[in-house]
């Protein structure tokens, strides 16, 4: 066995040793394996739908496109930029020193990352229950669409990385290549809005101009999306081409990489310390933040606030710089995923919405009262804690109400929603942020002092469940008992939407004094 084959299965070893002796990891392991599980026998279980009634399957091959050009895009763009690490600094340390081959050092963290990139799509597994009974894919479906995914990141960090190494010192060769990037994607874009409005139903044709060949023609992510076809038609030598057109690919830019320097190790040393750098920071519950090579400053200066309402001011300075449009980067992905989501699946109020929110989940995490808790300066204000902590949220809830107007609008002419149907919506959209909110500080409160990040998102989403039970049984109450209390989506929406406002205030007031002492989040 060669020097690096050894270090992979030493490694890998390594891993699993320590998931054994860890008995938190281990746990935790066990819990998201049995989820898993249960969702494909939930996913199972009898009583499906006739299969005259299942949605057809071109649309979920759609969606995925749309998933798979948001993903390949967005990370080859933003590796351009800053690079992009196929390898750690153990690597940086032993291997960039060793006497081996650079060109072998580079499969090897080839492979490293096609692992990484496989556990990245883990979640979609988790998406199998509802993808079943609309759509009627099977477990070997869900397994090709994890590979698909897996392949997408893959190469856009590989493309990233080939790119930034052609890109380095030359600013007008990677805004060219970001102009083919980009254009290839508007021409995907255009394309299909072209042939929808062109047809006579726009969803339908829509659909049709997704799954047709000039967009299977783009690079890996049409491929994934040809490759899904394949594997939902059961056309097994398409799927197989396919994969070797993107193993082609990827041979082609490693080769490019190999042969444009020999030495690549000053392009890639740079991503790899900022890459450590950042996972040092999370398990040190250190404040970290991606920030953009030039900043648009603009206008300087607060504009407002005294005392802990600067606090306020600070925050919505730092969004302003940080957004693209109303919303930042992932807010705006966030609210166009769920949008494309209603295009396909507009029958279902309740369908949208549950998504929506599911999409909500991820977006809430990332407000910047996390960050300003992980900073010592808003411990030190002579201010109440409480005040502290209200002034620290109040940018939080602007952006919920904002993401939520926005989403209501978006969907109001598309699902033809009544004025009542609209006003739930937003309701039940507001009310589910500040519930997730309230539910994380509560969580930063009580377990905050925790150094295993994973055990407090595990315990987060624990406690989180454990809160929303009040508001789904009063709901089956009302639907048993009440059943002509409103119309069946309204009661869905409304009454756990009423029943979060009463629990997120309480956990906000059990967390009032979270600012106090200054040692219970930072370490």
């Amino acid at each position: 066995m060669s020097a690096l084959g050894y270090l992979l299965v030493r490694r890998l070893k390594n891993r699993l040793r320590a998931l054994v002796r860890s008995p938190g990891q281990l746990i935790g392991t066990l819990l998201l394996a049995a989820v898993l599980i249960l969702v494909f026998v939930a996913g199972n279980l009898p009583g499906d739908e006739p299969a005259e009634t299942l949605r057809d399957a071109r649309e979920l091959y759609a969606l995925a496109l749309a998933l798979f050009l948001a993903m390949f895009v967005l990370g080859a763009n933003n590796g351009l930029s800053r690079g992009v690490s196929l390898f750690s600094m153990a690597d940086v340390n032993m291997l960039f020193s060793s006497p081996l081959s650079s060109r072998r050092v580079l499969v090897y963290g080839l492979i490293q990352q096609l692992g990484t990139s496989l556990l990245a799509g883990l979640f979609l597994l988790f998406q199998y229950a509802w993808l079943h009974d609309v759509y009627g894919v099977g477990g070997l479906f869900m397994a090709v669409l994890l590979v698909a995914y897996a392949m997408v990141i893959f190469c856009a960090q590989l493309t990233a990385m080939a790119g930034y190494i052609f890109c380095a010192g030359h600013p007008r060769r990677r805004t060219a290549l970001r102009a083919i990037l980009f254009g290839l994607t508007a021409a995907c874009a255009l394309y299909v809005a072209v042939r929808a409005y062109l047809g006579e139903n726009v969803l339908t044709a829509a659909v049709a101009a997704a799954n047709g060949w000039p967009v299977a023609l783009f690079p890996v992510a049409g491929w994934m999306q040809t490759l899904l076809a394949g594997a939902g038609g059961g056309d097994w030598l398409l799927c197989g081409g396919m994969l070797l057109l993107t193993a082609g690919y990827c041979l082609l830019l490693a080769r490019l990489i190999a042969i444009s320097r020999e030495d690549y190790y000053e392009d890639v040393l740079q991503a790899a310390e900022t890459a450590y750098s950042a996972v040092t920071a999370a398990r040190e519950g250190k404040a970290t933040e991606v920030l953009p090579s030039q900043v648009k400053v603009g206008k300087t200066g607060l504009g407002g606030g005294e005392g802990a309402s600067a606090l306020y001011y600070k925050h919505r300075l730092e969004t302003r710089r940080a957004r693209r449009f109303v919303l930042d980067t992932m807010g705006l992905v966030m609210l166009a995923t769920s949008f494309g989501f209603a295009v396909f699946t507009r029958e279902s109020l309740l369908a949208v919405f549950m998504f929506a929110t599911y999409m909500q989940f991820f977006s809430t995490a990332m407000g910047r009262w996390t960050r300003e808790m992980l900073l010592p300066y808003v411990y030190l204000m002579p201010e109440s804690p409480f005040r502290k902590l209200l002034w620290c949220l109040r940018e939080t809830a602007d952006r919920i109400v904002l993401d939520a107007l926005l989403l209501t609008v978006a969907l109001t002419p598309l699902m033809g929603l009544s004025l009542v149907e609209a006003v739930a919506f937003f309701v039940a959209r507001v009310s589910f942020g500040g519930f997730f909110t309230a539910v994380m500080l509560l969580t930063e409160r009580l377990f905050g002092g925790l150094h295993v990040k994973w055990l407090v998102f595990l315990l987060m989403v624990l406690l989180l469940v454990f809160l929303l039970i009040p508001g789904i049984a009063l709901t089956v109450v009302a639907n048993v008992y009440a059943p002509g209390f409103l119309t069946e989506d309204l009661r869905m929406l409304l009454i756990p939407a009423l029943c979060n406002v009463p629990i997120a205030l309480a956990a906000v007031f059990a967390s009032r004094n979270i600012l106090d002492n200054v040692e219970m989040n930072i370490r």
